[in-house]
This record gives C-alpha cells, sequence and structure tokens, in this order.
C-alpha cells in the first residue's frame, strides 16, 4: 500500500502508534475474508488520497483479536483523531467506505 501503513503485530503497539500519530486509520481483516480482498483497491484508493499526516494501521483480527476494537465482524475501518476513537465503519460497500474517509477528513 504505502509508507504510510503498518500491519499490527501487538495490542501494546497499537498503544504506541495511538501515542505517537494523531491521525489513524484502522482497518481490521482477515486473510479469509473475501469482502475484505474486494474492497481493499477502494479502501486503498481513497486512503492515497488523504493528507500524509494520516497513517493506516492493518490489523489482522487472526494475529490481534477482534474484541481488542469490540469489532463484530470485517472489513471494519475506525479513525483516530487525536487519541480519540471518532468513527467506525462496518462492511465493505464502496460508498460507505466514500462516507467514513469524507467523515475522516472533515474532522481532521
Amino acid at each position: 500500500m504505502s509508507e504510510r501503513t503498518i500491519n499490527l503485530k501487538s495490542r501494546e503497539e497499537f498503544k504506541q502508534l495511538l501515542n505517537k500519530y494523531d491521525y489513524i486509520i484502522v482497518k481490521l481483516t482477515a486473510s479469509w475474508c473475501n469482502p475484505c480482498k474486494r474492497c481493499t483497491p477502494t479502501f486503498n484508493g481513497y486512503f492515497e488520497q488523504m493528507p500524509k499526516k494520516f497513517i493506516c494501521i492493518i490489523v489482522d483480527i487472526d494475529i490481534i483479536s477482534k474484541t481488542f476494537f469490540n469489532c463484530s465482524s470485517v472489513p471494519t475501518f475506525i479513525n483516530y483523531i487525536k487519541g480519540e476513537k471518532q468513527d467506525v465503519h462496518v462492511g465493505s460497500d464502496p460508498d460507505g467506505i466514500k462516507q467514513f474517509f469524507i467523515k475522516t477528513l472533515n474532522r481532521a
């Protein structure tokens, strides 16, 4: 994806990143999830248009439990602005993903 993308390896790493970066988009996904795979080009396209101050954290729910993010299904997208969870989008619908990015950009 980009140099602004981090594949999360632990809960502790997430806490460190949350303290280090003011603008974070989290993508919860799984290698076996077909909707996750289908929406990846759409998600990546919108993320690449975001200001450079944003980073993207990719969370494989088979590595980091989805309960850590209070997530019920994948794909799920969450934005954090200055350490605070703001918006959540669940699903692979392209229009919903677009609206999620618009909301995120409006909060920045």
